[in-house]
């Protein structure tokens, strides 16, 4: 599942340069995750690297569940 920045969010950015992915951006009001591209930080040591570093706590764990886009082939960037 991917994580979701709440309404709690201050707009600091502070998570956005800490995601390994780079799913976090900024929307049209508040930071945002891209569903499709977290991955819960899998592979990363545990727990989403975005919760430790959000200052006031507004990210959480999604009920959304999506499908993965799968990985890009070797050489596709």
């Amino acid at each position: 599942m991917a994580q979701l920045i709440t309404e709690e969010c201050l707009g600091c950015g502070i998570c956005a340069p800490e995601c390994p992915v780079q799913a976090i951006s900024r929307g049209e009001v508040l930071f945002e995750i891209d569903p499709h591209i977290c991955n819960d930080c899998v592979g990363f040591g545990g727990k989403p690297i975005c919760l430790k570093y959000c200052p006031v706590n507004a990210i959480e764990e999604s009920d959304l569940k999506f499908e993965s886009k799968g990985l890009m082939p070797f050489g596709a960037l």
